[in-house]
């Protein structure tokens, strides 16, 4: 039997403790977005980060490109992406740490927010998202639920993952009258009837 036959092929096993360039996991952390796993981690100074792991080869590749898409998409809504590490061979996505309670864990220990602070939360989302929109390369954004909101210490909403969806996805989020119309143009095609 050869070496190779016991390395580790894909995502690496993480434990408390683990360190990653400079950075010590402290903490698992619930998940995020499907398919990911976090950990609380630490560097040398005691700063926290969120390191974020794909769990297969497919929310690898998704993860690489919402990355790179994160660190060009700046908003003090949304919770920002630091880096891209890799750490046996497999990516590992360096997140700012938000100290705070995802929206949907609030909800569970106080209740139904007030209308007032609902129609906050989803405001400051709203905006992040439409200048996020309006932005070049262009995004779509995904599943958007209170799962992927966190409010922070001071009370401010921030997105914790930007729920990217993948080009080929496009025309199975429209009706079968727009997917007619428009799936081409998300193709690089013309719509039927345009010359």
């Amino acid at each position: 039997m050869t070496s190779d036959a016991h390395q580790h092929f894909g995502p690496p096993i993480l434990g408390i403790r683990t360190r990653i360039r400079g950075y010590t996991i402290a903490q698992q952390l619930d998940e995020a977005a499907p398919g990911t796993r976090e950990m609380l981690a630490a560097d040398a100074a005691g700063a926290c980060v969120v390191l974020r792991v794909p769990d297969n080869e497919r929310m690898a590749h998704r993860m690489k490109a919402e990355a790179n898409l994160a660190q060009r998409h700046l908003s003090s809504a949304i919770v920002q992406s630091v880096g891209l590490l890799e750490h046996d061979a497999w990516p590992v996505q360096v997140l700012e740490h938000v100290d705070g309670l995802r929206l949907d864990t609030l909800t569970l220990l106080y209740g139904a927010l007030p209308a007032e602070a609902a129609c906050r939360v989803g405001w400051k989302i709203g905006v992040a998202l439409s200048e996020l929109h309006g932005k070049k390369p262009v995004m779509a954004h995904g599943a958007l639920s209170a799962e992927r909101i966190i409010v922070d210490a001071h009370g401010q909403p921030r997105l914790r993952d930007l729920g990217r969806i993948d080009p080929d996805q496009h025309e199975h989020m429209m009706s079968p009258e727009r997917r007619e119309v428009l799936g081409g143009q998300l193709r690089g095609q013309r719509p039927r009837g345009v010359e």
